[in-house]
């Protein structure tokens, strides 16, 4: 049920008072540590109006992670949900910062028992902080734009999380640098809130609705039921990631491969007079009215006229997917956490594929030359690493100058790590990854995380890792397949039948030849389309059944991988697959 403006303005002044009341002070940090509910925005409101700092921990981390934001972002008071709260018990003996723990919903007399054996530990709910507020009330604190917001710790896809140090103007900026490029809402806008809000991207999608006196709805906490919270709530914009998308796409794209021939034929035919009409400027009305319609209403309702990806590239093929059977704007945004979420977004209108879209007012941008890579200003089109300046750019990582100087220059332009080029339109389309390079034997470059973004394409291909061993002279790929197009493309070709929840199954599959030659062979198609050079092309394959997840540490909860731990994981399968393929290392070049 929704909640008015003012009904939940009496919260936050109740929550912010009881903070207050609890012994905290302007300038301490709060964490917390849950999955996004109404109790986050009211917390985060909260720390807005006393001057608090925000520290979000990402719910689905471990205890080991969480341990070590609690003590390097100097967390005094944590909010956190109640099946959260054994999971700090373990890491409150080593985190002596730590002088409280408020529990959203009820506080059990087993929490304050095991809270007890903790020491010095106070253990309250959510709701008596707020009672205590109530009738204590402390009015709201003057605050200046350059004060600092939040800490936001980086999923971490190599070694410990950074905290990215954010002010209030970075937020501000974005938003109002978003809001130039005619990204604006209403109060009728609804939105349903999954990514988390542990991540800045949500965090600054909120702020923007707030803004505008849009609706906001949160999922159930189950991804699986993503959908059906959709049909319930019926959201006017959807912001996403990748990950989301390429499911949504697999699974109707599963649905018209099962369809009669004359349901594909129609399809088909929709299909490719939407492409048609969108290429020649004009629209397509029958077909959407008679196909697409009841495929983006079942869905997510009748009502979606905007969806916005972020957080890492989406494929061509599916944002041209999204623009036919949504018949709405499409649009990539690009940035990161040390840029507020924000940095280049394209305009309404804009048709392009695979771009991120001029900079943002809040900020310039700019490509600097990274020749062990190729990429410089003397070819067409202009590559580099991507740079900005601006008033969104971060105040540095918490607790840590070294790191900061590596990215941040004296002149204000920061270090994106990523690849860009520019578009004959002005837009920014990122390509590559700096970091994600190695050499082969023959002392060639490799750059793993744009074979990846092609090799997505594979309808095979849930998750890949392209691996490359210096002392070698090729690349090899572990992948995570698609469970339902693994079984249904084994019924067919092999003759192996079986259901895709049972996971003994999906692995006997995973462990059969001929798919993983169909697989290879399937990743060669797509390195060829792309014109990918010999070096390109992985030689060898392995399928994992088991996707990488946040939970079992091998991908960050915004699904990117984590390098070091894949390689820790299937290092040894890694050389067996070299010494199946009997290479001889390459001499070293002269």
């Amino acid at each position: 049920m929704f909640k008015t403006y003012a009904q939940l303005n009496e919260r936050i002044l109740d929550f912010a008072s009881g903070l207050r009341h609890f012994g905290m002070k302007p300038g301490d940090r709060l964490g917390i540590y849950s999955r996004n509910n109404e109790d986050w925005v009211v917390s985060e409101q909260a720390c807005y109006q006393q001057g608090l700092i925000i520290v979000s921990i990402y719910d689905t981390l471990g205890p080991e992670t969480c341990e070590y934001v609690i003590n390097h972002g100097e967390i005094s008071v944590l909010v956190t949900e109640s099946a959260k709260f054994d999971s700090v018990l373990k890491v409150m003996p080593r985190c002596p910062g730590l002088r409280t723990v408020i529990v959203m919903g009820t506080v059990t007399e087993s929490m304050q028992q095991k809270a007890a054996t903790a020491g010095s530990l106070k253990l309250v709910s959510f709701g008596e902080v707020e009672l205590r507020g109530r009738s204590n009330r402390v009015p709201p604190q003057t605050l200046k734009a350059t004060d600092l917001c939040t800490i936001m710790y980086t999923s971490g896809t190599t070694g410990e999380p950074k905290g990215v140090m954010l002010s209030h103007a970075n937020i501000v900026a974005v938003i109002t640098g978003a809001a130039s490029r005619g990204l604006q809402f209403f109060p009728e806008d609804v939105h349903l809130s999954f990514l988390p809000l542990s991540h800045i991207f949500e965090r600054v999608i909120l702020s923007a609705l707030w803004t505008y006196g849009a609706s906001l709805a949160f999922y159930g906490g189950n991804p699986r039921k993503l959908v059906d919270d959709m049909q319930l709530v019926h959201p006017t914009v959807l912001f996403g990631v990748p990950r989301v998308f390429n499911v949504i796409h697999g699974r109707v794209m599963s649905q018209v491969e099962k369809a009669g021939a004359i349901k594909r034929f129609l399809w088909n035919s929709a299909y490719s007079a939407k492409i048609n009409a969108m290429r020649s400027g004009t629209t397509a009305p029958r077909w959407d009215a008679l196909v697409f319609k009841k495929v983006r209403e079942a869905i997510v309702g009748p009502r979606c006229r905007l969806i916005i990806s972020g957080s890492a590239p989406l494929s061509e093929p599916v944002q041209q997917f999204l623009r036919i059977v949504f018949n709405c704007p499409v649009l990539q945004g690009y940035g990161l956490t040390e840029t507020g979420a924000g940095l280049t977004l394209p305009p309404l209108h804009d048709t392009a594929n695979c771009v991120a879209g001029p900079p943002l007012v809040c900020n310039e941008v700019k490509l600097e030359d990274v020749p062990e890579m190729n990429y410089t200003s003397r070819t067409k089109p202009q590559r580099g690493e991507v740079l900005v300046r601006g008033p969104n750019v971060f105040m540095g990582y918490y607790k840590n100058d070294e790191e900061t100087q590596k990215v941040l220059q004296p002149d204000g332009w920061f270090h994106t790590g990523d690849i860009g080029e520019w578009t004959p339109e002005g837009s920014l389309k990122i390509i590559d990854r700096k970091k994600n390079i190695f050499k082969l034997s023959q002392g060639e470059y490799i750059a793993a995380e744009k074979l990846e973004m092609v090799f997505h394409e594979s309808p095979f291909v849930q998750q890949i890792w392209i691996y490359g061993n210096s002392n070698e002279s090729c690349i090899v790929a572990i992948v995570v397949p698609k469970p339902d197009y693994l079984c249904e493309w084994a019924a067919t070709n092999v003759q192996l039948q079986g259901s895709a929840s049972n996971m003994d199954f999906v692995r006997q599959l995973c462990a059969n030849e001929e798919i993983k030659k169909a697989i290879l062979a399937d990743l060669t198609r797509l390195g060829k389309q792309a014109k990918f050079t010999g070096l390109e092309f992985p030689k060898a394959v392995h399928l994992e059944a088991d996707p990488w997840t946040p939970e079992n540490e091998l991908c960050t909860p915004t699904f990117k991988l984590k390098r070091p731990a894949l390689l820790a994981k299937y290092k040894q399968i890694c050389d067996q697959m070299y010494a199946s393929l009997a290479i001889v290392p390459a001499p070293p070049p002269s």
